[in-house]
């Protein structure tokens, strides 16, 4: 038995050979190919094997549990597959944070600093998080624009963007971030393309690009693309 994802963080338990047939497309699947993948980056010589009982609607299964020898879970079918999903988006938000991970994207254009600064601010991240309630994989990316005030007019002087992704083996993250047109001044503006994912359908996916905006790749579990326009009455 596996679980099978209906909707975010909504899901069914099925055996393996059910989630190979056709009602269950569009549905998280799942790959045998991707599973021994999965657990060749996990499984070492010494673990052990203990079987473990359960009760679903009331029909009663079990299951083979791998685990350490000091009794830790390692991988175990139901709840090493189990995940929950979550988004952030924020804007003009002014936080600057000490970020930690894989920096995959990095933009600016400035001109000489203001003496009075005002800022925009835009992030959005997707996380994936396992049934033990830890993080297997995390997205994310800021656009930060810093302004001045001129003869009583906002006005756009220069941007800066990120973005940083990271998964353990056997999952998957990419984020990204573009700006796409940029004039500085208080009738400037500067529009951007974003994408952030997370999948827990194996190693190696990464967002697409169509030339003009982001796109998600088959097989990710969340995340979204988006894109913005920003002028200077949105600067604070």
């Amino acid at each position: 038995m596996i679980p099978v994802h209906d909707t975010l963080n909504a899901y069914h338990f099925v055996p393996i050979s059910e989630t190979l047939k056709d009602n269950l497309v569009g549905k998280k699947e799942f790959s045998i190919s991707i599973l021994k993948g999965h657990l060749d980056t996990l499984i070492k010589p010494g673990m052990e094997t203990i079987n473990v009982n359960w009760e679903y609607k009331g029909e009663e299964f079990s299951s083979i549990c791998v685990v350490n020898k000091g009794g830790s879970i390692v991988y175990e079918n139901l709840m090493s597959n189990v995940f929950t999903f979550s988004f952030k988006t924020s804007m003009n938000i002014i936080d600057h944070q000490a970020f930690h991970g894989k920096v995959v994207a990095l933009d600016s254009y400035s001109e000489p600093p203001p003496t009075s600064s005002i800022q925009f601010y835009f992030s959005d991240s997707a996380y994936l998080n396992s049934f033990w309630g830890n993080q297997v994989a995390y997205a994310f990316i800021n656009i930060v624009g810093t302004g001045s005030i001129v003869g009583g007019k906002n006005s756009i002087t220069s941007y800066t963007t990120s973005g940083q992704h990271v998964a353990d083996a056997g999952y998957s993250s990419d984020a990204k971030v573009s700006v796409t047109s940029f004039v500085p001044g208080t009738n400037g503006s500067f529009q951007y393309n974003y994408g952030v994912m997370t999948s827990a359908n194996g190693g190696g996916l990464t967002l697409g690009y169509t030339g003009s905006s982001f796109t998600m790749p088959a097989g990710a579990s969340s995340g979204r693309c988006g894109s913005g326009y920003v002028t200077p009455a949105m600067f604070h």
